[in-house]
């Protein structure tokens, strides 16, 4: 479920940029948050329907695409080629299972602390790091992780 809090960011983002407020951008920005499992489009569209049966698939790429132009959700590759999208924003990383597929979000300071280094400025314009770790989850391990 959706708190005030989440609700009020959400509709600040959108007043700021003169974008309105609709059901189906309300309803995907709400299937993203209360799904915890990095979402696909297909996920988030049929959470979304269950709450409001005439959005369309196209309506829920559409809205990820502006949330994430806002800098609401960011989106990422997984390993089987689906993009993903997580609604937390701040600094963090994923661990994917290479088995069940599930990413889970961990914190490093230490890799969040570094500098870039000054060459990386001649491939491009670098805004953050972000690591990826893949491996097998405690759940597929039977709980040796």
């Amino acid at each position: 479920m959706i708190n005030d809090a989440v609700f009020m960011g959400l509709r600040k983002a959108l007043d700021k940029e003169g974008i309105k407020l609709t059901p189906q951008r309300l309803e995907v920005f709400r299937a993203v948050k209360d799904l915890k499992n990095h979402p696909s489009v297909e996920e988030v569209y049929r959470t979304a329907r269950k709450r409001l049966p005439t959005i369309s698939q196209d309506t829920v790429y559409r809205t990820l695409a502006l949330f994430e132009a806002l800098g609401l959700v960011d989106s990422f590759g997984s390993r089987d080629g689906t993009l993903r999208y997580d609604p937390d924003t701040s600094p963090h990383h994923h661990f994917i299972c290479k088995r069940c597929k599930s990413v889970s979000d961990f914190k490093w300071p230490l890799v969040e602390g570094l500098s870039l280094p000054t060459w990386l400025r001649a491939i491009g314009d670098p805004e953050r790091i972000q690591m990826e770790v893949v491996g097998v989850c405690v759940k597929c391990t039977g709980g040796k992780g």
